[in-house]
């Protein structure tokens, strides 16, 4: 309630006026109450404003952003596709269930499939059939949760082209991961030609080793069975070969029969020996053809090779992909083949053939060797029983023996121990005849008489004097130097009442 009052002039009274507060200020309350709404409605449309104002801008930011990131994106794509493009190894990008979704033009180059056919396909495409089952059963353990056994390594593996062939390639694999999901990379090369440059090299030092230890085994070779199979086990033994035969004409057969082998032939050699016969049908064989030839013969693809096709089924079970036949000499005469098979096609390349041609040639001079040896033998027995002493001398160091024969022996001493020095050619020659004998080889030799004869004493190891008749001769280089002496010593002590007559026409000539 409220009140208000005024006294009435010239009275007692007063004039008392009131009013209910509710209804007082009622219309005050209704004027706040527009007045707060107005300002509420001003207030909202003002934040609406703004708000309106705030998201505007914020959209326009996200999509100023967007397409920035945007055009970070296609540059990054581009740059990625560039770097990609330009690489010599193959990229291959795939996802989480092996389908290919990237391709560049080297893996276009090394698969043979372009973008186009390769970008949906499974990598699969990529892999011999032999070996997809590997590719598939890895993707599954790593969707799986599974441990992975090639990521974040490098490997070999064997590839597939779009022609079917197959080839080896370096992989190394990578997995990452977006909102999308993951996905695989795998970066390849071929490495063929690595693979061939390791093959060769570990090739050569097999044919190296094998050479090495046939001249080894020549050494110690002492008939041509021993040559001949120890030949065919280190060729195949070291030189990496699957089997060697050497075969020999065989008059009676007229055929080549083999005489040595090595190797697990599958019945090749039985199966297939060659013939030498004029009137044969078929003498494609290698081993008489080179018989015939006298040279090296050489099918570096046997089973697609036409002369060979009455073969073809013993060769592929015999595992041959390459062989070669070389001709063995004894003397001027062919008298075998050395028969080399390998599993690779294209085996016997040049610097392969260049080894094998030297290992034959050595087979050849064991052969010749052995002829020699023989001959050396006999000669020995012939020399031993004879009084007649054989022996070399070179005219460094005062007169080096540089052979003598065993049978020096009946002189009391012993070959060995004169050709190591021990007992040189001061020990045996007397004192007293060494300068007389010595200045008449240097005369003959000045005067070109290349066969002369000597007498004169020698010492034997137990002391006593032996008179000697010697028959000399020269031997010289194409310069006429004197490269020798050879000769005999006989002797001729039994004749020793003339000796002085003899040593007295020697001194006046």
């Amino acid at each position: 309630m409220l009140a208000a009052y005024r006294p009435v002039k010239g009275t007692d009274w007063y004039l008392v006026a009131k009013i209910d507060r509710d209804e007082a200020f009622a219309s005050v309350r209704a004027l706040a109450i527009w007045i707060s709404l107005v300002v509420f409605i001003a207030a909202a449309s003002i934040g609406v404003t703004v708000l309106l104002l705030w998201r505007q801008q914020q959209q326009a930011n996200q999509l100023k952003l967007q397409l920035n990131t945007s055009a970070l994106v296609r540059q990054s794509e581009a740059r990625y596709r560039a770097a990609t493009e330009s690489v010599v190894d193959a990229i291959v990008n795939a996802d989480s269930a092996g389908n290919i979704i990237s391709w560049n033009r080297a893996a276009a180059r090394l698969f043979g499939h372009t973008e186009a056919e390769a970008l949906g396909q499974p990598l699969t495409l990529l892999i011999p059939a032999p070996l997809q089952h590997r590719c598939v059963d890895g993707l599954t353990r790593l969707r799986t949760g599974g441990t992975p056994h090639v990521i974040g390594k490098t490997v070999e593996l064997t590839a597939r082209h779009k022609n079917g062939t197959e080839f080896p390639v370096e992989l190394s694999l990578a997995r990452w991961q977006t909102d999308e999901g993951v996905f695989y990379t795998g970066i390849l090369r071929d490495i063929a030609e690595r693979k061939r440059a390791d093959l060769l090299l570990r090739r050569q030092k097999d044919l190296y080793n094998m050479l090495s230890q046939t001249n080894q085994m020549i050494v110690r070779c002492d008939s041509p069975e021993y040559l001949f199979e120890n030949t065919c086990r280190v060729a195949v033994e070291q030189g990496g070969f699957r089997f060697a035969w050497i075969g020999q004409y065989e008059a009676k057969s007229n055929q080549v029969k083999p005489v040595a082998r090595f190797g697990e032939d599958h019945g090749y050699i039985d199966k297939v020996h060659g013939s030498v016969a004029a009137n044969e049908v078929d003498q494609r064989r290698l081993a008489s053809d080179v018989m015939r030839s006298g040279t090296y013969i050489i099918i570096n693809d046997f089973l697609a090779d036409s002369t060979v096709t009455p073969w073809l089924d013993v060769a592929a079970s015999a595992g041959v992909g390459s062989a070669g036949a070389f001709p063995i000499r004894h003397g001027d005469k062919v008298v075998g083949a050395l028969s080399l098979y390998a599993a690779e096609p294209g085996f016997f390349s040049a610097d392969v053939l260049s080894t094998l041609s030297e290992m034959a040639s050595d087979i050849t001079f064991a052969l010749d060797n052995l002829d020699r040896s023989a001959a050396m033998a006999a000669a020995a027995q012939v020399v031993g029983a004879s009084p007649v002493v054989v022996y070399r001398l070179v005219p460094e160091d005062g007169g080096r023996i540089e052979y003598i024969s065993e049978n020096v022996s009946r002189w009391g001493y012993t070959a060995a121990e004169i050709l190591s020095g021990a007992v040189n050619y001061q020990h045996i020659v007397h004192a007293d005849d060494m300068v007389l004998l010595s200045a008449e080889r240097e005369r003959h030799a000045r005067e070109g008489h290349d066969n002369f004869t000597q007498i004169g004493r020698i010492v034997t190891a137990t002391g006593d004097t032996l008179w000697v008749e010697v028959h000399v001769h020269i031997a010289r280089n194409a310069d006429g130097q004197v490269l020798c002496y050879e000769g005999t010593a006989t002797d001729v002590s039994d004749a020793s009442k003339s000796m002085p007559r003899w040593r007295s026409a020697m001194c006046a000539h």
